[in-house]
């Protein structure tokens, strides 16, 4: 009778330990379950910001290279939607010298802003120098 007690306390004492030991594993796994989610979440957010700045490098070099008359008219203080991403365009003018009869010359600011969701994503800053008849 004290074998067959001695034998339910092994097998109790056996039940209890795969018992832990299973909780454990569960708690385990959904840690690592959390740290792979946490993982891919961060390099798909990555690849986001890497095309939301190439986004805002192709409309940078855009608007440097754009003809003056479009510049102002169509980019200044602007929203384009560009896909899954809203650029936001912006020109201010840095300085400005005065170059006799035909006008003013200047350094103009640009500022593209890539957003998505209206979270900031890529900002671009670059200059460019201008000519203008007048000054805005």
């Amino acid at each position: 009778m004290a074998k067959n007690n001695h034998n339910l306390n092994q097998r109790g004492f056996l039940l209890l330990e795969s018992a832990a030991a299973i909780l454990l594993i569960s708690i385990l796994m959904v840690s690592f379950t959390e740290i792979f989610f946490d993982c891919t979440l961060s390099i798909l957010r990555s690849k986001e910001k890497a095309r939301a700045f190439n986004t805002a490098q192709l409309y940078a070099e855009m608007l440097v290279n754009i003809e003056e008359d479009e510049f102002f008219d169509k980019y200044s203080d602007n929203i384009i939607e560009e896909g899954e991403f809203d650029v936001k365009t912006r020109i201010d003018i840095i300085t400005e010298r005065k170059s006799g009869e035909e006008g003013s010359r200047g350094t103009l600011l640009i500022t593209v802003l890539v957003l998505k969701n209206d979270e900031p994503l890529a900002e671009l800053k670059t200059f460019k120098g201008a000519g203008w008849e007048n000054a805005r």
